[in-house]
């Protein structure tokens, strides 16, 4: 059980470090000039840590979470900071979606061929499903404009699909969104995979922390 509660809060501490990366992709949406970091690393992982920290914010509303990974290849070459920005705000729109009424959320991650700028791609999808309030058509068309947002807050700059997109559009990936009122909603992520293998850097994963930072 300490294992478990030090492997759980060497995840929420790194987040930290996560935090000081969300600024990153708005610098990227307003300047020309990318600051990502690529290099190969494992998506379903990314994922993963990014569910645990969603779990409690889905806990105190009753939402289920579950990661269904069908991956054969699941190495992708990108910056691992940005796509998991990318997926953070992706699962907190599916929770703010869902509300306090209880439901679900699915990650569903497959390898699939896709077609980027008229070239055959091996990649992954990453289909994020929730049985949430779900989109009017209208509302898709506009979901990626800056400063658009469904949400009734004041804090809410409607800055985050947007820069989902313009991070996804970095990676040569593709996004597409299925979703209809009261039915839910399903956003499927294209990412090219690679034949080249993580290197095992402690330095360089996006939640532990480095191990010393626990001797006794």
């Amino acid at each position: 059980k300490f294992e478990q509660s030090k492997d759980l809060f060497k995840i929420v501490l790194q987040s930290v470090d996560r935090l000081n990366h969300v600024i990153h992709p708005m610098l990227n949406y307003l300047n020309t000039e990318e600051t990502y970091n690529f290099k190969p690393f494992n998506i379903i992982k990314i994922i993963s840590d990014i569910v645990i920290l969603s779990k409690a914010n889905c806990n105190s509303k009753q939402i289920k979470i579950e990661v269904l990974d069908k991956l054969n290849q699941g190495v992708v070459y990108g910056d691992s900071k940005a796509i998991g920005q990318v997926f953070i705000n992706l699962i907190t729109n599916a929770i703010d979606a869902i509300g306090n009424s209880g439901g679900k959320i699915t990650i569903e991650c497959i390898n699939e061929v896709f077609i980027y700028q008229g070239e055959t791609k091996q990649g992954v999808k990453i289909n994020i499903i929730d049985n949430g309030c779900g989109m009017e058509e209208e509302k898709i068309k506009q979901i990626f404009v800056p400063f658009e947002s469904s949400k009734n807050t004041k804090v809410n700059v409607g800055l985050g699909l947007s820069i989902v997109s313009k991070i996804i559009q970095d990676h040569r990936g593709l996004i597409k969104i299925n979703s209809k009122p009261n039915e839910g909603t399903i956003i499927s992520i294209f990412l090219q995979t690679t034949t080249e293998s993580p290197k095992v850097n402690q330095k360089d994963k996006l939640f532990n922390l480095e191990s010393d930072f626990f001797e006794d």
